[in-house]
């Protein structure tokens, strides 16, 4: 088994300073590969550099489109996430949370509807394991593979007995 140690310092992860509120942090790892475990550590640094580490979670990267990170706390609802960045040109990634189910599988759907309420794009429709963030890309095409016109678009998330919505600006 082959162990890589990277350390990683980004800008734009700030920490709270002095803070008596928890507070979500994510990472975002662009170089794994389809059927690799991987493990990561958290470090909260205080003021006077002194290193207290959480962790490790181990991922286990999966074959598609579709990306999971397995979250160190229990997700307890489905959620959808404003996308990033809005606006948008030429993509935008879509996260979203599915809770620890008590069995199984949600079944669920990601659909892109534009601003007349016509369904343009069916990003995802299947089932997905609990207590995960997933992410998705939309690259501003319809289910047909033609390009979009610039605009508003409502991203709606359909699972179970839950609907969310998000709006989206593609700008071009």
């Amino acid at each position: 088994m082959n162990f890589t140690q990277t350390e990683f310092a980004t800008a734009s992860l700030k920490g709270q300073i002095n803070s008596s509120h928890a507070h979500d942090y994510q990472y975002e790892d662009y170089s794994v590969a389809a059927g690799q475990a991987y493990y990561y550590k958290l470090a909260d640094v205080d003021l006077k550099g002194q290193r207290t580490f959480r962790g490790p979670i181990k991922v286990q990267v999966t074959q598609g489109d579709l990306n999971a990170a397995v979250s160190t706390s229990v997700i307890k609802n489905f959620r959808l996430y404003p996308n990033q960045p809005n606006p948008f040109n030429p993509s935008t990634t879509i996260t979203f949370d599915v809770p620890q189910l008590e069995q199984g599988e949600a079944n669920l759907s990601i659909n892109i509807f534009d601003i007349q309420g016509q369904k343009v794009r069916t990003l995802f429709s299947g089932a997905l394991t609990g207590n995960a963030q997933y992410r998705l890309q939309w690259d501003g095409v319809s289910d047909a593979g033609q390009p979009l016109p610039a605009g508003i678009y409502f991203v709606v998330l359909r699972a179970r007995d839950v609907q969310q919505s998000i709006k989206v600006c593609m700008v071009k």
